[in-house]
């Protein structure tokens, strides 16, 4: 029986705060997840470039009834400011409703495409 999608996040977020609290993982992960969980850290933490984001979080989908997903955008987001320097008018959340398909290729092509530059840090980040 695989690890339940939640409960893997979860874990995941509380690697990642371990980390950042203590300046490494103490939880106990294979060494090939710990070295890309560095590695990623590292680049999202790095200075050079711009800092996109784009999160989009849907509840609501086709009178489906989600939950925790407009949690993880807002996690998401604090996380990538707080912890990683992203700026908040460079972080695009949509939510819902305003998540439409039209939408979501607007912001991607709007929001990533058109401002993205060599060496910039782009993260998108989908919870529905």
């Amino acid at each position: 029986m695989g690890i339940e999608r939640r409960k893997f996040l979860q874990q995941t977020g509380l690697a990642l705060l371990a980390w950042g609290v203590n300046g490494q993982i103490k939880l106990s992960f294979p060494p090939s997840l710990r070295r890309k969980i560095l590695q990623q850290t590292q680049v999202l933490a790095s200075g050079r470039g711009r800092k996109l984001a784009l999160l989009v979080g849907i509840n609501q989908y086709n009178g489906n009834n989600l939950k925790g997903c407009i949690t993880d955008v807002e996690q998401q987001e604090e996380l990538l400011r707080y912890r990683f320097g992203f700026q908040p008018q460079d972080i695009l959340t949509l939510k819902n409703s305003a998540a439409t398909r039209n939408q979501i290729i607007t912001a991607f092509q709007e929001h990533l495409i058109k401002q993205a530059k060599p060496d910039d840090i782009i993260v998108v980040h989908f919870s529905g």
